[in-house]
């Protein structure tokens, strides 16, 4: 073994175990010694290290089989992977571990080695890899509480003796070869996710994690080193979407008189955001040399959706917020057509900022903040909810404007039938379920509405 470290032999208590006659009344444990010269002084007898796992099963013939692989398993950790049961760490020369040179990966490496691996040569958004970073725990935490049996290619969850005592490490989930990452240990994997206590598990989540470790191992499928994304073929699970609670129109204008009162800059942004037609990073992506004040608008990049492509799109400016625009660029910084019309504290600066600053303000300023709970606000909307607010009323206008023009179009139709020289007697007298078909027409138009996005295209409503 390496650096001078041994083990005595791979013994069993009972020593009459592999008889035909051999009791399973009590617990049986697979044990040896452990000797490493650099914990000599804590361990001078040696660590004793014991194995279970076998005792699940109160039949004779399969306790002993089970016995059998798990000291088939020692001995091909202890040999083959140079296993330390005193440091836990598994020798990288081998490959069985995590590999020394980060920027390269064996099929040997483990699960866990890949994971990080394809996380650190991801090209993704920083928003994404944040979301990843902040998961990946949670999958590591999973797959080092499942027990792998190479043999049977079977998962089960440790029991709460082996975890403590440290049982079987290397063939936890964690220490898988990733090449043999399937998607049945996939499935697992993520049941086994959702168990922890640490999060609120739901389809929405579940889909999530799905997601992240998918990206993760579609890395790894581009990047040549498996032959398929087994996490691919994971069904989604459906989940309803709750209907957003917004702000009444009274709370909405006290908070926005908060915001202008108290943190003007904030304000100013977040006017100019929820007209915008833009995503937060797409707008923290607009630099002065984009707007064009003369023509009313300015170029955003915005992402393809599925394609990862970045195109330019021209935005307009809502004439609500131009004089807003205005005060930008009227700035003496906004001299500088490279800078980033909303960087640093939200004005026109060399250095951008990310899109969880915005979030984090508003949740700051807004949803903690104390002097609108002293007025009874508690506002739970998010920032993005406040421009579903905005979003929604126009399509409430627009909605309205629609449906009374087609009905005005389809009464003086049928005033012409009747030969009326006005609506009126249609309004008034024939036309019985005006009430009804205005309530119908505006149910439809708010859903071509809502399906067009308000895309700027042109919405019939045909009575």
């Amino acid at each position: 073994m390496l650096n001078g470290c041994y083990h005595t032999e791979i013994s069993v208590t009972p020593e009459t175990w592999q008889r035909k006659n051999a009791s399973t009344a009590n617990d049986w444990v697979v044990w040896y010694r452990y000797y490493d010269p650099k914990h000599h002084e804590k361990y001078p007898s040696g660590k004793y290290i014991p194995v279970q796992g076998m005792n699940g099963y109160k039949d004779l013939v399969k306790r002993q089989e089970a016995t059998r692989r798990i000291i088939k398993m020692q001995e091909q950790l202890l040999q083959v992977h140079h296993y330390n049961p005193i440091t836990g760490s598994i020798n990288n020369s081998t490959g069985a571990g995590t590999t020394t040179d980060t920027s390269l990966l064996s099929k040997k490496d483990s699960l866990e080695a890949a994971i990080h691996f394809a996380f650190k040569n991801l090209d993704v958004s920083n928003k994404y890899r944040t979301e990843i970073r902040v998961k990946i725990p949670h999958i590591l935490e999973a797959a080092k509480s499942l027990l792998y049996d190479p043999e049977a290619d079977d998962l089960r969850v440790l029991t709460k003796t082996e975890a403590e005592k440290g049982v079987l490490l290397g063939y936890t989930l964690d220490k898988l070869q990733f090449p043999q990452f399937k998607l049945y240990h996939a499935q697992v994997l993520l049941k086994r996710i959702g168990q922890s206590d640490k999060l609120n598990w739901t389809n929405n989540n579940y889909n999530a994690y799905k997601k992240c470790i998918s990206s993760l191992f579609n890395y790894l499928f581009k990047a040549g080193y498996i032959s398929e994304n087994p996490v691919k073929a994971v069904p989604k699970l459906k989940h309803t979407r709750k209907d957003k609670e917004l702000q009444n129109k009274e709370e909405t204008e006290k908070v926005l008189t908060h915001l202008r009162a108290k943190y003007y800059t904030f304000y100013r942004f977040a006017m100019i955001f929820w007209k915008s037609g833009t995503r937060i990073t797409e707008l923290m992506r607009v630099k002065l040399n984009d707007v064009d004040l003369q023509k009313k608008g300015f170029w955003a990049t915005v992402k393809k959706t599925g394609g990862g492509e970045y195109k330019r799109v021209w935005k307009s400016i809502d004439m609500s917020v131009l004089h807003l625009w205005r005060e930008l660029l009227d700035i003496p910084a906004a001299r500088h057509g490279d800078y980033f019309v909303f960087g640093k504290h939200l004005r026109p600066n060399e250095k951008s900022i990310s899109e969880v600053q915005v979030t984090r303000r508003w949740t700051r300023l807004v949803k903690n903040s104390k002097i609108l709970q002293a007025e009874g606000i508690y506002v739970k909307s998010g920032f993005y909810d406040f421009k579903h607010d905005n979003t929604t009323s126009i399509v409430d206008r627009e909605a309205r404007d629609l449906v009374e023009a087609a009905i005005e179009k389809a009464q003086e139709k049928a005033a012409a039938i009747n030969s009326h020289a006005s609506t009126k007697m249609v309004k008034t007298v024939y036309d019985l379920r005006r009430e009804k078909r205005k309530i119908e027409l505006l149910r439809l138009a708010k859903t071509k509405l809502t399906a067009a996005n308000i895309r700027r295209k042109v919405i019939t409503i045909n009575i």
